[in-house]
């Protein structure tokens, strides 16, 4: 539901596959389709991150339910510092950012870097699209925090 189209109903990646392997057998980019002097912006929205956390939304949900966001490593990394952090996505709260899957319960959503170091949102062993109820889109915000702010903020509500 998530994925490009291409006229003829194929997939953007089925395009790309086939366009590559004949490329690869020695075709030139003109065999493969003609010229066109037409254009079209693609808009890639930037995360935007500052001092107290980053602010960025789902780019692509992929086959398993997994939602990746624009929010890279280096970004995060680069505004972290000691601090720990929430991340907000939908009316879900996951505290902290995941190694692995397995730093989570079975059905327990949680934040982790993919391999392309993009933040997904995710559920072990389950569909974070369907679960938590996200989309392509959809904001996520990671807030960060230190422990004398989450103590003082404990000390008021008490």
């Amino acid at each position: 539901a998530d994925r490009a189209r291409c006229p003829g109903g194929a997939s953007l990646g089925t395009l790309v596959t086939i366009s590559g392997a004949h490329l690869a057998g020695g075709a030139t980019l003109r065999e493969l389709g003609s010229v066109t002097e037409e254009t079209s912006s693609l808009r890639w929205p930037l995360p935007i991150a500052d001092a107290q956390g980053v602010e960025g939304s789902i780019l692509h949900v992929d086959r398993y339910g997994n939602c990746v966001t624009n929010i890279q490593r280096e970004t995060v990394e680069a505004h972290q510092a000691d601090r720990s952090v929430k991340v907000y996505a939908g009316s879900t709260i996951i505290r902290g950012i995941s190694e692995t899957y397995g730093h989570a319960a079975v059905s327990e959503p949680l934040a982790l870097f993919g391999s392309s170091g993009a933040l997904e949102v995710s559920v072990n062993k389950g569909n974070a699209s369907q679960l938590l109820s996200l989309s392509r889109g959809a904001p996520v915000r990671l807030i960060f925090e230190t422990r004398s702010e989450r103590a003082r903020r404990f000390a008021e509500a008490a």
